[in-house]
């Protein structure tokens, strides 16, 4: 879901793609403090929207990682005006520190909530005869019609239990293939 300021903050990239990243996983540029101003003056956007589109680029992990890194800022045009400040670089660093840690938080709450509705749909689910040891499947269906003196495949694994079935009960030896060799 995208907002008002998501789309202005993508007009602005189109606009001036030497300062601004569409995408929030993209490579960010510090931009060039007071750059809201010069929007203004230019007339991009109302100052409201530049604010708000702003506030939301600024808060970006991508551009908080770029200031924390340093270096230059950037203009509209992509010209250096100015660098970023060590005390700058300091709260942007605690600033992608917050941002992993509320991922982290987010991500954490997440699966607690998929394990919590996971388990009532456990407790919801009737419970198995088998006790979770296995499932219960329905006889298979019936593949050729009958009388036609070829055995379907329902036909060829029912007469595989029934086989195995013998075997465990101890009716039939086992194979030759599966006594032990003597050479």
């Amino acid at each position: 879901m995208t907002t008002k300021s998501d789309d202005n903050i993508a007009a602005l990239a189109a606009l001036f793609p030497a300062a601004f990243s569409a995408q929030p996983w993209q490579a960010h540029r510090p931009l060039k403090v007071g750059i809201g101003d010069e929007l203004a003056a230019r007339g991009v956007l109302g100052a409201q929207e530049i604010n708000a589109a702003l506030k939301q680029y600024v808060d970006r992990l991508m551009y908080q990682k770029c200031l924390a890194a340093g270096g230059a800022r950037f203009d509209l045009e992509g010209n250096v005006a100015g660098e970023v400040s060590r005390q700058q670089r300091c709260r942007a660093s605690r600033m992608v520190a917050r941002i992993k840690a509320r991922q982290l938080a987010e991500a954490a709450t997440a699966k607690t909530e998929a394990q919590s509705k996971a388990a009532a749909r456990k407790a919801a689910a009737p419970t198995s005869p088998l006790n979770g040891k296995g499932t219960i499947r329905p006889p298979p269906a019936q593949t050729t019609p009958p009388g036609s003196g070829r055995l379907g495949l329902a036909d060829l694994k029912r007469a595989a239990l029934e086989r195995r079935a013998r075997q465990e009960a101890g009716a039939f030896p086992p194979r030759a293939s599966a006594l032990p060799s003597t050479s």
